[in-house]
Formats: C-alpha cells, sequence, structure tokens
C-alpha cells in the first residue's frame, strides 16, 4: 500500500491538482494492489477487516484526499450499496467489475428545496439552480427515475 501511495499516488498529484483533474490512470494500479472490496467477502472483493479497509482509507488520504475520497466513495457509498441493499442479481451484475475497478461507483444526492445541499439543509444561494421536489437516485452522472416509494 504504501509503494502505491508514495511511487504512483504521490508523484502525479500536484500536477493533477494544479490543473483540477483527478488521474484516472491510477485506477488500474488501484485494482492491481487489490484494494477492490476490502472488508467485504465474496464477489470479487478483496475481503480482510473493517480495520484493514480503515488503514487503507488512511494511507490513501496520508498522501491525498482526491484519492482516498474516490477510493471511499466506489468500494463505500456505491459498492457498499450493492453489497449491504442489493438483490443477489444486482450483487452478480455490478461487484465483481467494480471490484476490479472495471466499472467505477459513484453516489449523488438530491433532497427536496435544497438541492445536493447535504450539509444540514442550508438554501442555495439567490440565483443558484436548485432541484425542487423528491429525492432523485442518480448513476454515473445521470438521473435515474425516483422510485414509487420515494416522496
Amino acid at each position: 500500500m504504501r509503494e502505491f501511495t508514495e511511487g504512483v499516488v504521490a508523484p502525479v498529484i500536484e500536477e493533477f491538482w494544479s490543473r483540477d483533474e483527478f488521474p484516472f490512470a491510477i485506477i488500474p494500479k488501484m485494482a492491481e494492489i487489490g484494494i477492490g472490496g476490502v472488508g467485504y467477502q465474496g464477489y470479487g472483493a478483496a475481503g480482510g477487516s473493517w480495520l484493514l479497509n480503515g488503514f487503507v482509507a488512511m494511507e490513501l488520504a496520508r498522501v491525498d484526499c482526491s484519492v482516498a475520497t474516490f477510493w471511499g466513495v466506489h468500494t463505500g457509498l456505491s459498492a457498499g450499496s450493492i453489497y449491504l441493499c442489493g438483490d443477489e442479481a444486482q450483487k452478480q451484475r455490478w461487484l465483481p467489475a467494480m471490484m476490479r475497478f472495471e466499472k467505477i461507483g459513484s453516489f449523488g444526492l438530491t433532497e427536496p428545496l435544497v438541492g445536493s445541499a447535504t450539509s444540514g439543509g442550508m438554501l442555495p444561494p439567490a440565483g443558484a439552480r436548485a432541484m425542487s421536489g423528491s429525492s432523485t437516485a442518480r448513476r454515473s452522472g445521470s438521473a435515474m427515475p425516483p422510485s414509487p416509494t420515494s416522496t
């Protein structure tokens, strides 16, 4: 893990930060070191303990918080939601490729009256575009229709 953060991430991250870009070329290298699904069992996940998951997150964040956030959203919020809440067909369809970083998960949240201002109901600034109505699930940046149970 340290070899990855020091040898792959650290040498390039400042250049990407200065261009406001993410170093997508490191994603296949994340797959090579086997950190997809640390803490999860089955479906091609790396396995291990949740303590190990925390150490991976800490080591990534030690070198760059954007890479740590990418990994956390991909393996935690996205793959983790499928792992914990998906049916078996969804798990079989998505998790093996996600654990290999062949499919990249994302997470989006919108709430009625505040759009994506998830920090305690803060209203958007005057003149800003805000979504209104029902919460909407998002997938890879495109909106999915709300479920029949959303309010």
